[in-house]
């Protein structure tokens, strides 16, 4: 693999990492999130985004989980304040532990 294919590769990750720091960075930027125009497309980013983090969860230490898991519970909470809690979202969800059967 030449050098140029690798930075090819980490392009898409470096820019899931800037989208879930973004988002971490405050509540409110969770509301602006979801709060726009095109919410459904970007309701299906963030949906990609969770399933690739929940995957490799298990792998990461004590204190970064714990940071991930704080951020997909306020997103979990700003979803069902809205009522829109995806299937995409919800399969991350069920997955992590963060919300349970009764809010589908």
């Amino acid at each position: 693999m030449s050098v140029a294919n690798i930075g090819m590769l980490q392009g898409p990750f470096r820019k899931r990492k800037w989208c879930l720091r973004n988002l971490a960075d405050t509540q409110e930027g969770l509301r602006n999130h979801f709060a726009a125009k095109g919410y459904s497309r970007r309701a299906a980013k963030l949906a990609s985004i969770l399933r690739f983090i929940a995957s490799s969860l298990r792998h990461i230490s004590g204190n970064f989980r714990r940071k991930y898991i704080i951020l997909y519970k306020k997103a979990a909470k700003s979803l069902r304040n809205k009522r829109v809690i995806s299937q995409h979202f919800a399969k991350c969800f069920l997955q992590l532990g963060v919300i349970d059967l009764q809010w589908l």
